[in-house]
């Protein structure tokens, strides 16, 4: 199963939760979260196990979001 999420920022309890998932037999996962705030800063080296990761900033970034995750095809 390919599990795409598009999110407005990781935390250290949704990172747990997607690390469990993507443990499952059969997933496979596709991320997308706005970068790190300084409001809610996270050592980025914690969702590095992911790889399938799209980090975004603003609207810019949009089409290499649409791109990859058109290519996961989840």
């Amino acid at each position: 199963m390919r599990i795409a999420v598009l999110w407005t920022g990781l935390s250290g309890y949704l990172n747990a939760c997607l690390r469990e998932l993507a443990s499952r037999p059969d997933v496979e996962l596709f991320i997308a979260h706005n970068a790190t705030s300084e409001l809610a800063p996270f050592d980025d080296s914690i969702f590095a196990w992911m790889e399938n990761r799209v980090v975004w900033r603003d609207a810019g970034d949009f089409p290499l979001l649409q791109s990859r995750l058109t290519a996961f095809d989840p």
